[in-house]
């Protein structure tokens, strides 16, 4: 429990430095906690993989200094931040409907979270993995496990919320990334027609089948849709607001998104289209800036790919041998779901 404790707090002020870095200013404080932790939750990644080759000690170290840093910059900003408070307009009766079903839905995540993990993908894949590489005391490449070969993002994490906090910690990460996905789904939904719009795609996301059968449970799919939805709508407030800094964290976000799934390359492909055809000016400019920063991003998961000789998926390449056929290639995303 604590190493999860540990592992959120540095992401939250990692996320902070990502996100001056990226000069992004003007979010409220939902756009923030969201933003924030994703990102962080990346940088996180990448560097307990860094650290991690030499041993595990090393990268919780790293991380406990960047939480302790977060904790002591919290506490002398705490004061300068006393008396500030966000309007925020009533509630009406169909957005109290869909906030208590976003948090039934997510309670029910969390009981599953708290409860012993027997999804055959965690106990047969990413959770035997991650306890694999603890028990290991190092995140090297090892080939030895059948789940070695996929994106190591959140692998990696979970390894580091399974080293001291067990099964429970790595399924509590697991669950973080389901509200996180419910955030970033309420983000996108707010940009593209208002609070109630927001709130109605949350709880649509919280209600679904999928969603309900993977919250809380240590697996990839969550990690993949908080990446994904957190840089669609980070893109989508950078094209309506015309602000630059969104653009550099939603192409972050995107190659994150390659570090979890292999499926990340295409929605990168698909956000980088939509950065040509929205940017308002300099097009060529903009999309070079997200392709850069996303290519940044994915590269340390694509190195460790190449160590472990992971191959793109068969349906893929099946869609891509001899002659490419559009079809397939067009049909990729939803065969990959379905």
């Amino acid at each position: 429990m604590l190493s999860f404790l540990v592992l959120i707090t540095a992401a939250y002020g990692l996320g902070a430095l990502t996100l001056a870095l990226c000069k992004v200013s003007g979010h409220g404080r939902a756009e923030s906690l969201v933003f924030r932790t994703a990102a962080g939750l990346a940088l996180c990644g990448a560097i307990a993989l860094l650290c991690g080759a030499r041993g595990l000690i090393w990268a919780e170290t790293a991380l406990a200094l960047a939480a302790l840093a977060t904790v002591l910059h919290s506490l002398r900003a705490r004061g300068k931040a006393a008396g500030y408070k966000e309007s925020v307009p009533p509630l009406d009766a169909f957005e109290r409907v869909c906030l208590v079903t976003l948090a039934a839905a997510l309670g029910l995540g969390l009981v599953t979270a708290l409860a012993p993990q027997t999804h055959p993908d965690a106990v047969s894949a990413h959770l035997a993995l991650s306890a694999e590489y603890a028990r290991a005391e190092h995140l090297r490449p090892d080939t030895s496990h059948g789940t070695s070969q996929v994106p190591h993002l959140a692998t990696v994490l979970y390894t580091l919320a399974f080293h001291s906090g067990g099964e429970t910690g790595a399924a509590l990460l697991a669950w973080s990334f389901a509200v996180l996905a419910c955030g970033a789904a309420h983000i996108l939904g707010v940009q593209l027609g208002g609070r109630r719009c927001g709130l109605t795609a949350a709880a649509i996301l919280a209600t679904a089948p999928v969603f309900g059968n993977q919250a809380g449970v240590v697996s990839t799919h969550l990690p993949f849709l908080a990446f994904s939805l957190g840089a669609m709508a980070a893109l989508a407030i950078g094209l309506a607001r015309g602000e630059r800094g969104w653009l550099p964290l939603s192409a972050f976000l995107a190659g994150s998104a390659c570090g979890v799934s292999f499926t990340g390359y295409l929605v990168c492909v698909l956000l980088l289209t939509g950065v040509f055809a929205g940017a308002r000016e300099r097009r060529l400019r903009a999309a070079a800036v997200f392709l850069c920063v996303a290519a940044l991003s994915a590269a340390p998961w694509a190195v460790w790919n190449l160590f472990t000789g992971a191959s793109v998926p068969e349906m893929l390449t099946d869609a891509l041998r001899d002659r490419v056929d559009f079809k397939a290639l067009l049909r990729y995303p939803w065969d990959v779901v379905m």
